[in-house]
């Protein structure tokens, strides 16, 4: 399966089309991965993730446009707390941000360099309009990679036109990968 993978800060990550590999992908093939943490819900489809009573009878709270979980299990991951255009943080421990760039609402945001595009554009496409768009596109990923270093997540998921997941640790972007790969042989 085609996927993108690289290392920027302490984080590497991997970005997947959603249309192959997905936060549902995710929660249903390696919970574990996501279990254990503490979650802080950016986005939800796109907006603000309200908590419900019950959820907040179960130890959810929410600050400002950002909501938090308890201790993830599996119980919660069964919740409808994911849709499309998503983006989470999670945290080995218990934490609280204030807020966070909804990345997830800029279309096709991706992680991968895309330098490569204007050498190989269409010789009848704009290349101007393209150069402007690549210029939009490495200041948000400086804003991106400020934002992280500043909030420090052990994990961050963008689940939007791409499937975007950053981790502390290798291991789980292998994990990853090999699931991904597995799912459509």
């Amino acid at each position: 399966m085609k996927h993108y993978a690289g290392k920027t800060l302490d984080y590497f990550w991997v970005e997947f089309s959603s249309t192959e590999f997905d936060l549902i992908s995710l929660v249903e093939q390696i919970p574990n991965l996501l279990i254990g943490k503490y979650l802080a819900i950016i986005c939800f489809d796109g907006g603000i993730f309200v908590p419900t009573e019950e959820e907040r009878l179960r130890g959810w709270n929410k600050i400002k446009q950002v909501s938090f979980s308890p201790i993830l299990t599996k119980a919660e991951l069964k919740g409808p707390i994911f849709e499309n255009h998503d983006q989470w943080c999670l945290f080995e421990t218990k934490s609280e941000i204030e807020s966070m760039t909804d990345f997830v609402n800029y279309g096709m945001f991706t992680l991968k360099n895309r330098d490569f595009e204007l050498d190989n554009i269409d010789p009848t496409w704009d290349k101007v309009a393209l150069k402007n768009d690549l210029n939009q596109t490495e200041k948000l990923l400086r804003k991106f990679w400020l934002e992280m270093k500043e909030l420090n997540p052990d994990n961050f998921i963008l689940n939007g036109d791409n499937f975007i997941y950053c981790s502390k640790n290798e291991k789980e972007i292998e994990r990853i990968i090999t699931v991904a790969n597995t799912m459509y042989n």
